[in-house]
């Protein structure tokens, strides 16, 4: 599983840079801040020999996001989406987040057989993943996740 730095600090953006797979800055930072955490988090990447293009740029947003604001999160240069589910009860988040596939054509990719929000998050990340692949990178949807303890993963360093 790759491994995806949060943080609201330049050091946590170092620290993606190093070692991580992804960052996913946090806080209430304003867009400058984030982009200079982005820039250095991919400048650290290059001085440690890492490929700074395969570092992924996480954010989240809310699940009734709109088109218009994907966009405007991957001209920011972000390639990861985290959505949570507002419902606590599991037929209630699979609705949600049926609405939210269907939003960006990922339905059909969900069998019968998804059972539980995390299956819905790997199917949709993995949908994600290939969509991202195949399109110019400002223009990838990211990955979907029902929910930050399933998406995040911290570095212990």
């Amino acid at each position: 599983m790759p491994i995806h730095i949060g943080g609201s600090s330049r050091a946590a953006a170092r620290r993606a840079g190093r070692r991580g797979d992804g960052y996913f800055p946090g806080g209430a930072l304003d867009p400058n801040e984030r982009a200079i955490q982005l820039d250095l988090a991919r400048s650290t990447a290059v001085e440690a020999g890492r490929n700074p293009e395969t570092l992924e740029y996480t954010r989240s947003g809310p699940i009734d996001m709109t088109v218009d604001q994907v966009e405007e999160f991957a001209a920011q240069g972000v390639t990861r989406i985290v959505v949570s589910a507002t419902a606590t009860e599991p037929d209630r988040q699979r609705e949600e987040m049926s609405a939210f596939a269907q939003r960006f054509d990922l339905l059909e990719h969900l069998s019968p057989s998804t059972s539980g929000p995390t299956r819905a998050y790997s199917l949709l990340s993995n949908r994600c993943s290939a969509s991202r692949a195949s399109r110019p990178r400002r223009q990838a949807v990211g990955s979907v996740a029902t929910g930050w303890k399933s998406a995040t993963t911290a570095a212990a360093t």
